[in-house]
């Protein structure tokens, strides 16, 4: 099992999401160094403008919260809402 975080930016001003862009990005670098993140990321449309959703994947529960309550996303008010949901991901074998 994997464990989605889910960010829902809402109406925040892209000033904001520059700004507090570089200390995210050192958590998402910090807890890849741990091995906690496998992949984070915006939703974007076919013009990569972004969707006001992004989500991140985490080996645990307690590192996808972890990050969250105290990501400069989360604390700076950029991201409105945010939750974490179980993932019962499926691997499938490559194609033959």
């Amino acid at each position: 099992m994997k464990y989605l975080m889910v960010y829902e930016t809402g109406d925040v001003s892209p000033e904001l999401l520059r700004a507090t862009y570089p200390a995210h990005r050192a958590r998402i670098d910090e807890f890849a160094a741990r091995g906690e993140i496998v992949a984070s990321g915006p939703i974007v449309d076919a013009d990569g403008r972004p969707s006001g959703l992004a989500y991140g994947v985490f080996h645990t529960r307690q590192a996808a919260e972890e990050f969250a309550r105290s990501d400069p996303f989360v604390t700076s008010g950029a991201v409105a809402k945010w939750r974490v949901d179980n993932w019962n991901e499926v691997l499938l074998p490559p194609p033959a």
